[in-house]
C-alpha cells in the first residue's frame, strides 16, 4: 500500500504541474505580430526582402509564408517557413507577392491573420542605369567658387543625392538631396575636390551606381611676364625672320593675353592678341603701316593666365616703336 501511495502522490504532482504550466501559457487566440515590412502596396525592385514583423508576446515561432500573387487565388508557394526571430531576407524575382505571419507557442496559435500584398517591379529598378554627367567637367580648374553641377535626367528617378568631399584628409563639404538634376553649391574654398552623384527612388529603395569626378578651384594669380623684346623705346623693324616680341612666363600659365595701345593711359587699343608660347611675330596690317618711312608708337601689356582664368597683375605700359 505504501508504493501505491507514492504512485498516487506522484500522478497527483504531475497534472498539477501541467496544469500549472497551462495556466502561464499566452494565448495568442486574440494577439497578432504587426507586419512592419514590406508595407501594404509598396513596388520595390528585384532584390532581397526584407520581411520584418513586431513580436507578438507570449509567441515562441512564427511562421511566414509568401504566395504570388495573393492567398486568395494564390498560384505559387513562395516560402512556409518557421523562425524564431522576427526577421527574414528573400531574394523575389519580378511579380506580385502577398505574406502573413502566423504567431504560435507550445498551446495556442494566433486567430487573426494580417496579409500585405507588394509588388516586385523590373522598371523601378536603378541599379543598372548610369547618370551621364555634364558639369563640371572632369579635371576641370576654375577661379569660381560657386560652382554648378548638373547630369541628365531620368525619368524613373525621384530625386538626387550629391556628395561633394575636398581637402586633406579630405572630408564632406556638402551633401544633399537634389530634386532635379542640376544644382548650385556656393562658398568652396581653394583646393582639390571629388563629387558624386547618384539617382534615389525612397519608395522602392532603389540606386543608381554613384557617378562623379575631379575639380579644382585655384585662386592664386600667376606671375607676371617679364619682356625680353621689345625693352623700352626700342624700335623694331616688322619681319618674319624674328620674333618681334618675347617673353619669360610662370610655369602655370596656359595662355597670354597682349594688348598694344595708342595712347599711355591705354584707352585706344590697336590689336588684342593670344598666344599661347612666349613669343610672337607682328604683321603691318595688324598695326596700319604700309609706308617704309612711317614709324608707329605703341603701348604694349602682356598678362598670363593660367588654366582657372586667373590673370596675372598688370605692369605699367612698355613703349615701343615699330616700322617696316
Amino acid at each position: 500500500m505504501k508504493i501505491n501511495s507514492i504512485w498516487v502522490f506522484l500522478l497527483v504532482w504531475s497534472l498539477s504541474t501541467l496544469a500549472c504550466e497551462d495556466v502561464f501559457v499566452t494565448d495568442l487566440r486574440g494577439k497578432e505580430p504587426i507586419l512592419l515590412a514590406p508595407a501594404d502596396s509598396t513596388i520595390t525592385a528585384p532584390r532581397t526582402q526584407t520581411f520584418w514583423w513586431e513580436p507578438c508576446p507570449g509567441a515562441t515561432d512564427y511562421r511566414l509564408q509568401i504566395v504570388a500573387p495573393a492567398f486568395a487565388g494564390a498560384q505559387t508557394l513562395q516560402l512556409d517557413t518557421l523562425l524564431t526571430g522576427t526577421r527574414f531576407e528573400l531574394f523575389l524575382l519580378a511579380g506580385t507577392y502577398e505574406w502573413q505571419v502566423i504567431a504560435s507557442n507550445e498551446v495556442y496559435q494566433q486567430a487573426s491573420v494580417q496579409r500585405r500584398l507588394f509588388v516586385v517591379d523590373t522598371a523601378v529598378d536603378l541599379s543598372t542605369l548610369v547618370l551621364q554627367l555634364n558639369s563640371p567637367a572632369e579635371n576641370t580648374i576654375t577661379n569660381q567658387t560657386s560652382l554648378d553641377f548638373s547630369w541628365e535626367p531620368l525619368p524613373t528617378i525621384e530625386q538626387y543625392r550629391l556628395e561633394i568631399t575636398g581637402g586633406l584628409p579630405p572630408a564632406t563639404v556638402f551633401s544633399g538631396i537634389v530634386p532635379t538634376a542640376f544644382a548650385t553649391v556656393d562658398v568652396l574654398e581653394e583646393g582639390q575636390y571629388f563629387w558624386r552623384v547618384r539617382g534615389e527612388n525612397e519608395e522602392t529603395f532603389s540606386f543608381t551606381p554613384w557617378a562623379g569626378g575631379e575639380f579644382q578651384i585655384d585662386l592664386q594669380a600667376p606671375a607676371a611676364p617679364v619682356l625680353i623684346l621689345p625693352q623700352s623705346g626700342d624700335t623694331i623693324a616688322l619681319t618674319l625672320e624674328d620674333p618681334d616680341l618675347s617673353w619669360t612666363g610662370p610655369a602655370d600659365a596656359a595662355r597670354y593675353d597682349l594688348y598694344l595701345y595708342a595712347d599711355a593711359q591705354g584707352q585706344q587699343l590697336v590689336l588684342e592678341m593670344t598666344s599661347e608660347t612666349t613669343e610672337l611675330n607682328l604683321l603691318p596690317a595688324q598695326l596700319g603701316l604700309d609706308d617704309p618711312a612711317e614709324i608707329g608708337a605703341y603701348f604694349l601689356k602682356v598678362q598670363a593666365v593660367d588654366l582657372a582664368g586667373n590673370i596675372s597683375a598688370e605692369d605699367d605700359l612698355l613703349l615701343f616703336f615699330a616700322r617696316l
